[in-house]
């Protein structure tokens, strides 16, 4: 499946609002979602290593070390196959669908899951709001 159609008025994200943040004050970290908690050394619990849940729990660590910001890696729906023969599509330069969340890094499998959980920090799940 490439695509689904998403009830966009399931997603309320009027609290959201521009960071009033200056960039000079502002600490990037540059991340891969599944390289960030698939490690059991991550902390994260073993059902969210390596998914957006799994990025949502690491927040406070986050904070706790002064990052402002978190770019992440290619995060739209690619093919994992899209690589030499024998080798895998890691880090996601091959986008099949953009716009749409990547489903294997959301921990809930049905076809709406990785828009559900990706979209779950825009709507507070962070400590403090975003």
């Amino acid at each position: 499946m490439k695509s689904v159609v998403v009830d966009t008025s399931a997603y309320d994200w009027e609290s959201d609002i521009p960071l009033s943040r200056p960039s000079a004050r502002t600490i990037i970290y540059e991340m891969h979602v599944r390289g960030f908690t698939r490690h059991p050394n991550s902390g994260v619990s073993e059902k969210t290593r390596g998914t957006y849940a799994g990025l949502i729990e690491k927040i406070p660590y986050l904070q706790q070390l002064g990052i402002t910001a978190v770019e992440l890696l290619p995060v739209f729906y690619f093919d994992a196959l899209d690589c030499p023969p024998g080798k895998i599509n890691y880090w996601g330069y091959a986008p099949i669908s953009f716009f749409a969340p990547h489903p294997a890094y959301s921990s809930c499998q049905d076809p709406l899951g990785a828009v559900d959980e990706f979209s779950r920090y825009g709507q507070g799940a962070a400590p403090g709001g975003h």
